[in-house]
């Protein structure tokens, strides 16, 4: 990966992080993090399930310098609100990423919260999904707060979050960017 100047798209299956040992599993994620960093290639990385990996924090470092990947794929990965905020850091000023699936991760408010803080200031995002993610009308709120500065995400999925229909009522009397195009609720 890290000196492949041709691969495009990367994904790890579930079932195969399960042969490494510990000390394996460790040194796997240090070079995962740098192949992440030196590689300008790869667009799409897709990790789901990966959840005996700190998948955040490996990707969150790497992610920092990365300056190709587009699409990145998390689901189901158990990242919580400590690691979204790790990802959503490295994240505020990453100049390719336009795709990000966080779905099926109990990041819950504090991680909706992460996620705000990004797309106030993120200017290449385009597709957000954060469904199933133990989100309640608090973190929707902190979300549509971001959306009204926001001026690229054009996708969000929230659904099967723990919102309500006061949630989308909420989103509604804010003043959301016109580039949001496509809602899931």
């Amino acid at each position: 990966l890290r000196n492949n100047s041709s691969l495009l798209e990367f994904k790890i299956l579930k079932s195969a992080l399960f042969t490494f040992t510990e000390e394996e599993s460790c040194d796997v994620q240090m070079a995962f993090t740098k192949a992440l960093h030196q590689n300008t290639t790869l667009r799409t990385l897709r990790l789901p399930f990966c959840s005996n990996f700190d998948i955040a924090n490996l990707l969150s470092e790497g992610l920092r310098h990365n300056c190709g990947l587009k699409k990145l794929y998390l689901t189901g990965c158990n990242i919580t609100s400590c690691g979204v905020t790790m990802l959503a850091k490295a994240l505020e000023h990453h100049c390719t990423l336009d795709e990000l699936h966080i779905a099926f991760n109990p990041i819950g408010d504090d991680g909706a919260t992460a996620i705000a803080d990004m797309l106030s200031v993120n200017d290449t995002l385009l597709t957000l999904n954060i469904s199933h993610c133990s989100i309640s009308d608090v973190g929707l709120e902190r979300i549509g707060n971001a959306l009204e500065v926001n001026t690229t995400l054009s996708e969000l999925d929230i659904n099967l979050n723990l919102n309500t229909i006061n949630g989308l009522v909420m989103l509604n009397q804010k003043k959301l960017n016109t580039s949001l195009k496509i809602l899931h609720f």
